[in-house]
């Protein structure tokens, strides 16, 4: 376990120990808690308050520009496992079993934040905020619980997903593998959706407000408590392309059921998923 804060040491410092660490001893998981001062002494490092502990937290602990190769499990609050509010880079290792006393239990990324996912495994939903910028091009999201919306990844800013596996997360509200929420822009343009659960839209939910065009991909194998196994839109969206098959729901819309008919837009480049109309809802044929 690494006590982080306590000293000026740069990320690129903690990076290179730990690999140190890593090759010599042959260690499987790093562990990096926050240093909080329990008393008085000269010789201890002082901090000024708790807003200045959990700035370090985050701009020290593993506010890291490149997780390639690294294990970050088993934070705690406030962060979780990162918060990015710069520029993040999520290449490879594993980033599991953390807890954020807000949104994003693996990774959050503010609302001046960009973050590249392109591999690694991430389990833990992944937070993207009002004005955040996150792009999956790679990796697996995977095994994540949300008690609210959002299994995989909740967005209310800019996300694209160009590739990747988003598969096996539960949300107990909507969005068991994507949640838009209002304001926020989605394009999916590859990877694949698949294995989620949630009450609404088991593998995509698109809030009132929310924006999602699909043009390619797979959303396969989600299922709804209620409505939309593979989608489910209340906002704006543009189906253009992918493949949204095998999707189950509890009531209405296997693959997207849409309650505002003339907010969806299904091309017949879209293929998949098969559901009656009815309750005048569209439905992908």
């Amino acid at each position: 376990q690494m006590i982080i804060g306590a000293t000026r040491d740069s990320d690129y410092h903690i990076l290179n120990l730990t690999q140190a660490l890593y090759k010599k001893y042959d260690l499987k998981r790093v562990y990096f808690s926050a240093y909080v001062p329990v008393g008085n002494h000269p010789v201890l490092p002082k901090v000024a308050d708790d807003a200045e502990v959990i700035r370090q937290v985050e701009q020290d602990r593993l506010n890291l520009s490149d997780l390639a190769g690294y294990e970050v499990i088993g934070m705690a609050y406030p962060c979780g496992g990162v918060n990015n509010d710069g520029d993040l880079d999520v290449n490879g290792g594993h980033i599991g079993g953390n807890t954020a006393g807000g949104t994003g239990d693996a990774v959050n990324t503010g609302n001046t934040g960009n973050t590249e996912i392109s591999g690694g495994n991430i389990n833990g939903d992944i937070s993207n905020e009002d004005g955040g910028t996150t792009n999956i091009n790679g990796g697996n999201i995977s095994g994540n619980k949300a008690g609210n919306d959002g299994g995989g990844v909740n967005n209310d800013g800019n996300l694209d997903v160009k590739g990747g596996v988003i598969s096996g997360n539960e949300a107990g509200g909507n969005g068991g593998g994507i949640n838009t929420g209002d304001g926020g822009n989605t394009n999916i343009n590859d990877g694949n959706i698949t294995g989620n659960e949630a009450e609404n839209g088991g593998g995509v939910n698109n809030e009132k407000g929310g924006e999602t065009n699909i043009t390619g991909g797979s959303i396969n194998d989600n299922t709804a408590g209620d409505n939309g196994g593979g989608v489910n839109n209340e906002g704006d969206l543009d189906v253009d392309g992918g493949n949204i098959s095998g999707n189950t729901a509890g009531e209405n819309g296997g693959g997207i059921v849409n309650p505002t008919v003339e907010t969806v837009k299904v091309s017949e480049t879209a293929q998949g998923s098969t559901a009656e109309p009815k309750y005048g809802y569209r439905f992908v044929k």
